[in-house]
């Protein structure tokens, strides 16, 4: 068989062409990933092939072509996840500037926002974290980016309450920051909302009063069993 030679070989695609096509995948991708996870937040949990096609404007032919394997998919979905709502995991807590506030009002008032961050994030993304953690039983990159994602929400609650956690003992610390990521989590979000029908008001107040509750105890040394 004759070998292709310089002369044989067909012209590559200009430059300008290339980067066009590359950022036309590109958009397609992200408007595949976002209508998913719109489509998830309404209820359809997973969405057809055909539902994310039609929401992101694009032909199910290109949805295919697009992402070549699954695991492609999850990844960028993942990525795409980190894009939409790490504003409101990586925000940094409001300083305690008035010296008139007492340290107790102090922890109240950044533990009722953060109690309204944490709301705000699972009001968009409880239905395509619950999704994830089904899918993560028998798909180990998304097991572990649930688990990355767990730790990032864990260091938003060491930065907001760090006033009171840094005057610890490492274990007690600990034991606050997983009391409170227990209280303000995507299950306690849906146990509020599906079972006992909550509203957001509602979550978020009984949500601050048991984070400032947990936080200030811990400073008697409650949280770490002893009198």
């Amino acid at each position: 068989m004759e070998l292709l030679t310089a002369s044989h070989r067909p012209a590559a695609a200009p430059p300008d062409r290339v980067d066009g096509r590359h950022a036309r995948r590109q958009r397609g991708r992200l408007a595949a990933i976002d209508a998913t996870f719109d489509l998830i937040v309404e209820g359809h949990a997973p969405p057809t092939a055909e539902q994310v096609a039609a929401r992101a404007g694009i032909s199910l032919s290109s949805l295919f072509r697009y992402f070549e394997t699954l695991t492609e998919m999850q990844l960028e979905a993942f990525n795409r996840f980190a894009e939409r709502y790490l504003h409101l995991i990586t925000d940094p807590a409001p300083p305690d500037v008035d010296p008139a506030v007492t340290p107790t009002a102090a922890l109240a008032a950044r533990a009722i926002s953060f109690a309204e961050r944490r709301f705000a994030l699972f009001a968009d993304t409880a239905p395509i974290v619950a999704l994830a953690e089904r899918r993560s039983i028998d798909t180990p990159i998304i097991a572990r980016r649930l688990i990355g994602l767990r730790r990032q929400l864990a260091d938003q609650t060491r930065r907001w309450f760090a006033p009171e956690l840094d005057a610890l003992p490492s274990p007690d610390a600990t034991a606050s920051v997983a009391l409170v990521d227990s209280i303000a989590s995507v299950a306690g979000y849906r146990l509020f909302i599906e079972v006992h029908g909550l509203g957001r008001d509602r979550i978020a107040a009984a949500w601050s009063e048991a984070i400032a509750a947990v936080i200030a105890a811990t400073g008697h040394d409650v949280v770490g069993g002893r009198p």
